[in-house]
């Protein structure tokens, strides 16, 4: 399934962003958290509720896709 209009676009773009987060599994360092490590806190919270929101509208649109 490809992005077809501007939100898609932002989903993927903040899950490739939550993806990189994941990379503290691969390096043992948390990626997004040094990339970030200077932004304030409720900036960094809001910034991983739309990684979360992004991925939950991927898995709607994966869901609904044959509909």
């Amino acid at each position: 399934m490809r992005p077809r209009s501007a939100i898609d676009w932002i989903a993927v773009v903040l899950l490739l962003v939550g993806a990189l987060s994941w990379g503290v599994f691969l390096t043992g360092d948390p990626l997004l958290m040094d990339l970030f490590q200077s932004l304030w806190a409720p900036l960094d919270e809001l910034l991983m509720l739309a990684i979360t929101l992004a991925g939950v509208y991927w898995v709607y649109r994966l869901i609904t896709a044959d509909s």
